[in-house]
């Protein structure tokens, strides 16, 4: 009987020793990913992870006003030059009318 007892208790010692290793591991893992979480932090002024992301969005907001800014005015510049050439090519036309006319009298 002392033999059986013997053998379940080395059996216990080694599955708590395996358990302890196990344990040691996923501690050891831990630190490893607190010291990540850590440097990934710090890699944000302040620690301010969601500030950061809120100042790249107001960034991509200002490109993206400035863009559309720029794109409207070249679009009216375009226009107002079509505009402008179209009145003048008209003045021209209705002008040499005029002087044709001003012939046959």
């Amino acid at each position: 009987m002392q033999h059986q007892e013997r053998r379940e208790d080395d059996a216990l010692i080694v599955q708590l020793m395996a358990q302890q290793r196990q344990f040691e591991e996923v501690l050891k893992n831990l630190t490893v990913m607190q010291e990540q979480v850590k440097r990934l932090y710090d890699a944000f002024p302040a620690n301010d992870i969601e500030g950061h992301a809120y100042y790249h969005a107001e960034l991509i907001k200002a490109a993206e006003a400035r863009t559309a800014f720029w794109g409207r005015l070249m679009f009216e510049l375009t226009k107002a030059g079509a505009i402008g050439l179209l009145t003048f090519l008209a003045y021209s036309a209705l002008h040499e009318l005029g002087n044709f006319i001003g012939r046959i009298k």
